[in-house]
């Protein structure tokens, strides 16, 4: 399954859902879409390594359990398919002694059509001991065989039958009522032909697929260019040099490496943080302020942190780089009359 918004924008009107992604891995999951005029409620589900599973309850006066199951068949997915048996045997076990109704539908990748095979034969045992009643009989997969089922505990479930599936296209339609709301005989021109062709399969595409506006997530980096990445690169190599051997020359090359790099970092450059009032520390902010600048007002800056320290006076300016070579760690703003 997508995700949460992905979803909402598949169900029709008047409809809800309640879905379960796949934990760990991308795409998978399991959902259950029901009308909106039904109270539905999601219980907590146990995990399992073979199969995906979700518990919804229907109703409160006189509830309906529904489960919704699905069965992968690639073992690269989840690895211990072949655990099925005994970890379903485990999973009505826990479940269906609490609740009167029971309703368990979804794609087991089981054929149960063919119940002279050995999995499948010990499947339909394990359902019939738990009382379980199998409602699907036709095809359900274009191979003939029965993999989606609908069970049911106690239930007046009939008529259950299969269908092709199919995907409706609402293109000949919308081409068909353009065509009959036009009203005129259409032109032989070539080029007057070509311009209606495509008025009204943009219209078409406008009506089926409205262009909807996202907006960018911002860089969770602005302050990295190309030239403060490649020097903290460059730093990043010295530093574990240096921490490998401890020789002198590895120390120094460290060194000068973090001073071209701060130097780089200075300038306005690297990572940003604006302060609209007072600010006891900096260090849940920037490792460092290298540059400062003093939109309006006056700031007072603190070598240390909770206004500790020597004191630096800042007015209505750019600092780009630190005048006093000191390491600023709080400020305070105030004004000056």
């Amino acid at each position: 399954m997508g995700g949460q918004q992905q979803v909402e924008e598949l169900c029709p009107v008047g409809w809800k859902f309640h879905c379960t992604p796949r934990c760990g891995k991308t795409g998978g999951g399991v959902a259950f879409v029901y009308k909106d005029n039904y109270t539905c409620s999601m219980l907590n589900c146990p995990t399992f390594s073979s199969f995906e599973a979700q518990l919804v309850k229907v109703g409160s006066a006189d509830p309906l359990l529904v489960i919704t199951i699905y069965r992968p068949t690639d073992s690269r997915v989840f690895k211990e398919t072949k655990n099925f048996i005994s970890q379903f045997s485990t999973f009505p076990t826990d479940i269906i002694p609490n609740h009167d109704r029971v309703l368990i539908l979804g794609d087991f990748n089981i054929h149960v059509d063919n119940p002279i095979r050995a999995f499948e034969s010990e499947f339909m045992d394990l359902i019939q001991s738990f009382g379980l009643i199998q409602h699907v009989s036709g095809s359900t997969r274009k191979g003939g065989h029965t993999l989606d089922l609908v069970l049911s505990l106690d239930l007046p479930i009939r008529d259950v039958g299969t269908t092709k599936a199919h995907t409706p296209t609402k293109f000949p339609s919308a081409f068909t009522a353009a065509k009959n709301t036009a009203g005129e005989k259409p032109s032989s021109d070539p080029e007057e032909l070509t311009i209606m062709l495509n008025f009204t399969c943009q219209s078409i595409l406008d009506t089926i697929a409205p262009l909807t506006l996202k907006k960018p997530k911002p860089s969770a980096t602005p302050w990295l260019n190309d030239t403060t990445r490649a020097q903290r690169r460059i730093w990043r190599q010295a530093e574990r040099r240096w921490k490998k051997d401890r020789l002198q020359i590895s120390l120094e090359m460290l060194r000068d490496s973090q001073q071209t790099y701060q130097k780089v970092d200075r300038n306005f450059g690297g990572c940003s943080y604006e302060c609209m009032r007072d600010c006891p520390e900096l260090n849940s902010y920037l490792s460092c302020c290298n540059s400062c600048r003093v939109d309006d007002g006056c700031f007072m800056v603190y070598e240390c942190s909770n206004y500790v320290g020597k004191q630096f006076y800042l007015w209505r300016e750019e600092y780009s780089e630190n005048p006093h070579g000191k390491l600023w760690d709080c400020l305070q703003i105030f004004s000056l009359w």
